[in-house]
């Protein structure tokens, strides 16, 4: 079933994280707020006029810091939306949160907006870590966070925890997964660090101070994960996620099913009628534009019917269910062809219409998805 989201970026952060190579500001003045709020108004009302009065399934508050708004300051923005668009009846409204910026008075705010899954940036249960990520809360904040939302009526939250960090352990590793547990995580998603050049870690790595896992250590902490989530009874959905049954992240399985969603704010990405772009890539860049009146995007890509097949199937097959080789015309064929060394070496599994990693392919799954990105329909 056809499905759309809209995922709005909300900029504003207390401390940049050592990893983040977002689109994020610690300016947190009221000028720079009323220049986010009138830009990101002026966005909305050219969205309408380009777009008109949208139906969305699923409303995605994501950052940066949501949770750093302040509850006026969500209330507006929130109207501004409901003005705007309509949202099906039983929508999914997902913030992300993170630990010790929320009170009971906004938990409550927000249950009463509507919101029905909170995300919360947990990354590490060990305060070391947290501090060499430089994020902004402690191990106490993730516990009291947790019961504000439960006390609240939250249904859903989801927690983030990175994998491979600086000097983190397996007894790190297993720790944290157990406490994500018990605090009653109904998602996970497990990231591996990714470092980019222009962050702090980006950084030590050129001065040759970031220690991180060997490969193999790594693919140890990742089987380790996988085996303590699946005896909580927690399903492996898609590569990097697990969910208790029902709690799969509906906003997400848009990205991951190739169907479109509207991008708003600094740094957003959209996609729609085949055309995947960002409007600005910056802050400034984006007050810049709105106040000009500037609606070139930053970049566009206008995807033919081949490059559609193929982002539907390598976005698909990271599905627990994998991908149904049905929805292709054009690169059935050669994906059926490229899939056979995978499937004789155990690492992927095809019934008559079906493929789909193995757990033995799954820990090489991003391998195996970039050889076949290269495939085509035409030698």
């Amino acid at each position: 079933m056809f499905q759309r989201g809209l995922y709005v970026h909300i900029p504003f952060c207390l401390k940049k994280c050592h990893y983040c190579d977002f689109v994020i500001t610690t300016k947190r003045d009221p000028a720079t707020k009323q220049s986010f709020f009138s830009a990101f108004e002026a966005e909305l009302k050219h969205s309408v006029s380009k777009y008109g009065r949208l139906h969305f399934d699923t409303l995605y508050f994501g950052g940066g810091t949501p949770s750093a708004l302040e509850l006026g300051e969500f209330d507006h923005i929130h109207g501004l939306l409901t003005r705007a668009f309509e949202f099906k009846p039983g929508f999914e409204f997902t913030v992300e949160v993170n630990p010790g910026d929320i009170s009971s008075e906004k938990v409550e705010a927000y249950r009463r907006a509507g919101v029905n899954r909170v995300s919360l940036g947990v990354q590490a249960m060990q305060e070391d870590l947290l501090r060499d990520m430089n994020r902004p809360h402690g191990v106490a904040e993730i516990d009291q966070t947790v019961a504000l939302l439960r006390q609240a009526g939250i249904k859903s939250v989801s927690m983030d925890m990175i994998l491979n960090l600086p000097r983190q352990t397996l007894a790190n590793i297993e720790e944290t997964v157990s406490r994500l547990v018990a605090l009653g995580s109904d998602q996970i998603s497990v990231y591996d660090l990714d470092v980019h050049e222009k962050t702090a870690y980006g950084q030590r790595r050129r001065e040759g101070r970031l220690k991180l896992a060997s490969e193999a250590e790594h693919a140890v902490m990742a089987e380790q994960v996988v085996q303590s989530l699946e005896s909580a009874g927690f399903i492996h959905y898609e590569l990097s996620n697990f969910a208790k049954p029902g709690f799969e992240s509906r906003h997400n399985l848009i990205y991951w099913n190739n169907q479109s969603y509207l991008g708003l704010g600094p740094g957003a990405f959209s996609y729609m009628n085949g055309i995947r772009y960002q409007f600005s890539d910056s802050v400034d860049g984006y007050f810049r534009k709105t106040l000009e009146q500037d609606w070139t995007n930053q970049t566009e890509d206008r995807l033919t019917e081949e490059e559609i097949e193929k982002e539907s199937f390598l976005t698909g097959i990271r599905l627990k269910e994998g991908m149904d080789l049905r929805r292709l015309d054009i690169l059935r064929a050669p994906f059926e062809k490229e899939a056979e060394i995978y499937i004789q070496e155990g690492l992927l599994e095809k019934d008559e219409y079906r493929l789909k990693f193995t757990p033995k392919g799954k820990p090489l799954a991003e391998l195996i998805l970039r050889r076949f990105a290269k495939v085509h329909s035409k030698p």
